[in-house]
């Protein structure tokens, strides 16, 4: 990305850095080895610019276990990304659990908010009976609430989504933790601007709505750097977001990707832009409003749109896919319902009027990188 904008303002990393493999080939050293490597990737490519990092589930030791309190993972890591906080109360919370917030140098007014919601997952065993993991909630809601008091617009990162993932209909969290995490950002979807987030290992985006039913705000998931997944196959991704610097709202998306069969066949690695958001799905820009509208386009089976998500979602590889009536229901439903029970009332009370067929269509260390430009000053 230093090769096609250099002079962004920041850099977004969702995580799940190590390698996807067995805890008797890792430990927390070579786990903080890998981690180290990345950051000092990043710190060379982008010297003068901040990274707002987070865990994914598989940066811990053993794999998806991220205890509630202090370890010798937040402690060496600190070590790694503390010129990125520079902060001493920040320090204390990352050391506590690995969260953090910190104002934006380039927007004094938008804050940023770095979440640990693999205390959440229910692959984690050491937080399944607790109320608070860490007492991230309470923190939460603490800066949130003070973020309102100040009139500052807050962006979100974390690793592990909240919601459904769709189609294959998985809520990554547990019950208690996904409906607590879905009521606070309900609450405070006055100051939240946008949410970022990664794990799913494919392009993907939500929109919380309000009691009333108006979209309140817009969740980004960005596909991975490596091509690992369960299924399918899927090209490694990187994007530009351009955000306006006053309010924080959302203005574009380019998806940039490496296409690589073609890259391992030539020997050379050349990253492609994908789709550009506007441009591509027709929107003006990515607001709540605007997703709303395109969401409501991709509940016809055929558009162009809906065709384009899908494609997209593994990132332009080549391979054959069937998105059938079913799987098309679980994507329109998936946008907007954030817990199962709405999710399931959606898929069995909406008619997508697609007919199911079978198609060739294009479907594009484990991470998420996302690089910020201004548009506004």
């Amino acid at each position: 990305m230093a090769m096609f904008r250099p002079d962004v303002d920041f850099i977004i990393w969702t995580g799940d850095t190590v390698l996807h493999g067995k805890d008797e080939d890792l430990s927390i050293t070579i786990n903080s080895d890998i981690l180290k490597n990345l950051t000092d990737l990043l710190k060379t490519a982008f010297p003068q610019k901040t990274v707002f990092s987070a865990y994914g589930n598989h940066d811990y030791w053993p794999t998806d276990q991220f205890p509630d309190g202090n370890n010798e993972l937040y402690n060496r890591t600190l070590v790694e990304w503390g010129s990125w906080i520079n902060n001493t109360n920040q320090e204390i919370n990352f050391l506590k659990g690995g969260y953090y917030t910190l104002l934006l140098e380039a927007a004094p007014k938008i804050r940023m908010m770095s979440l640990n919601t693999n205390l959440y997952y229910t692959s984690n065993k050491q937080t399944s009976n607790q109320t608070d993991p860490a007492g991230q909630f309470q923190w939460m809601e603490s800066v949130l609430n003070n973020s309102r008091k100040l009139q500052e617009k807050v962006i979100v990162i974390a690793h592990i989504p909240p919601g459904v993932h769709t189609p294959d209909f998985v809520v990554w969290m547990y019950d208690q933790f996904n409906t607590r995490l879905n009521n606070i950002f309900q609450k405070y979807s006055d100051v939240i601007v946008a949410m970022h987030f990664g794990h799913d290992h494919a392009d993907g985006f939500k929109v919380y709505l309000n009691n009333s039913g108006d979209p309140v705000i817009p969740v980004f998931i960005a596909p991975s750097v490596t091509p690992w997944r369960y299924k399918p196959e899927h090209n490694p991704a990187i994007r530009l977001v351009s955000y306006d610097r006053q309010t924080g709202q959302h203005l574009d998306i380019e998806q940039y990707y490496l296409d690589l069969p073609e890259a391992n066949a030539k020997q050379t690695a050349t990253w492609k832009l994908e789709y550009k958001a506007t441009q591509n799905y027709g929107v003006k820009d990515l607001s709540p409003l605007s997703l709303l509208a395109l969401m409501n386009k991709m509940k016809d089976y055929g558009s162009n749109e809906f065709q384009n998500y899908f494609k997209w979602t593994t990132v332009n590889a080549s391979t054959t896919e069937i998105c059938n009536t079913d799987c098309h229901l679980s994507i329109i439903c998936g946008f907007s319902n954030f817990d199962k029970t709405s999710y399931n009332y959606c898929k069995s009370k909406t008619a997508s009027g697609s007919t199911s067929r079978k198609r060739d269509i294009l479907i594009p260390l484990v991470i998420s990188v996302i690089v910020f430009q201004r548009l506004f000053i």
